[in-house]
């Protein structure tokens, strides 16, 4: 076919006459000053010509060549070098040490799918004072609508008791040994015209629940 002697006049073109034994010839000229003869000579010869035309041979020098590299490998993974050079144990963690954890969510950042209600009772403090307010959906939103007297009264008892110690000795029991508890940046940081109120409050409570240690927890805070 043409393709087929298009790829052998390109092969031929590439590699030095005399195929894979004529390369080896001329590499020996190259390394002793003079074309091998002799043994060295015959060995290439009869590499080529056993490669050249033993299929199996070839699929056989493959798979040595695969097991040399997948043994060198397990080798070194288990030196002293690679495991020196690990950027993680050669085991996994133990399982004791595994997080295992639970987001404590709607409690100081609301978020209306986790605390309906509390949206509900803010939504009808707004119609029952007649504010007039659009649909309050987010803690900025009850801020805004009810002021800064309502929506203390309607959040404060919620930061106080979302989370009690029960609570966590509850999810100590399941397994857990980890909580989120996700903080919002007005905790801290409230700028000119935002309606955040209440940072004190939020802070008593984060500080009662961060006695989660007594329950065997372990607590990381996130500043949302």
């Amino acid at each position: 076919m043409l393709a087929e002697r298009l790829v052998d006049e390109a092969e031929e073109v590439q590699r030095p006459e005399g195929g894979a034994a004529g390369m080896l010839d001329e590499a020996g000229e190259v390394l002793l000053g003079q074309k091998p003869s002799g043994p060295v000579s015959l060995l290439g010869r009869a590499c080529h010509g056993l490669f050249r035309t033993c299929g199996k041979c070839r699929l056989i020098l493959g798979a040595l060549v695969l097991l040399a590299l997948a043994v060198g490998g397990y080798r070194v993974r288990e030196s002293a070098w690679w495991q020196q050079r690990m950027p993680f144990p050669a085991s996994h963690t133990p399982p004791a040490e595994l997080v295992r954890g639970v987001s404590l969510g709607g409690w100081l950042v609301l978020e209306s799918f986790i605390t309906p209600g509390l949206f509900d009772r803010a939504n009808e403090l707004s119609r029952s004072n007649g504010l007039g307010c659009p649909l309050i959906v987010d803690q900025w939103s009850i801020h805004e609508c009810l002021g800064a007297n309502a929506s203390l009264a309607l959040l404060a008892p919620h930061w106080d008791g979302w989370v009690t110690h029960a609570d966590l000795l509850k999810l100590r029991a399941t397994g857990l040994n980890t909580l989120r508890i996700p903080v919002p940046y007005w905790l801290v940081d409230i700028q000119e015209g935002e309606p955040w109120v209440g940072q004190a409050q939020m802070a008593e409570a984060l500080g009662k629940g961060l006695v989660v240690y007594r329950a065997g927890l372990i607590a990381r805070i996130e500043l949302g």
